[in-house]
C-alpha cells in the first residue's frame, strides 16, 4: 500500500495494520451483521434448506468458539498520506 501511494505522488506515507476481534452472540447474529456487507450477494444465493445446512455445519466445525460466540478477527491496514500538488 505505502508503495501505491508513493508511486500515486502521495507524501508523509502512514501504513499500519491492527487485529480485530469481532464476536457475534449466535450465527443468527453473524447472518445478519454479514447481510449487511460484500459476502451478502454469496450469502443470498442459499435457499432455506442450504441455510440450515450452513448453520448446522458451522457450528459442527466449530466456528462456535468455546465461549459461545462466533468470532471474526480480520486484519484491518489503513493508511494516511499527504497528497503533492
Amino acid at each position: 500500500m505505502k508503495a501505491e501511494l508513493i508511486a500515486a505522488r502521495f507524501d508523509s506515507v502512514y501504513v499500519a495494520s491492527e487485529d480485530l476481534d469481532v464476536s457475534y452472540s449466535d450465527l443468527p447474529q453473524w447472518w445478519e451483521s454479514s447481510m449487511s456487507h460484500g459476502e451478502r450477494g454469496a450469502l443470498e444465493l442459499l435457499d432455506a434448506d442450504a441455510r440450515q445446512a450452513f448453520f448446522e455445519q458451522a457450528e459442527l466445525s466449530r466456528c462456535v468458539e468455546p465461549d459461545g460466540r462466533l468470532h471474526w478477527r480480520p486484519e484491518v491496514v489503513y493508511a494516511m498520506a499527504v497528497r503533492s500538488r
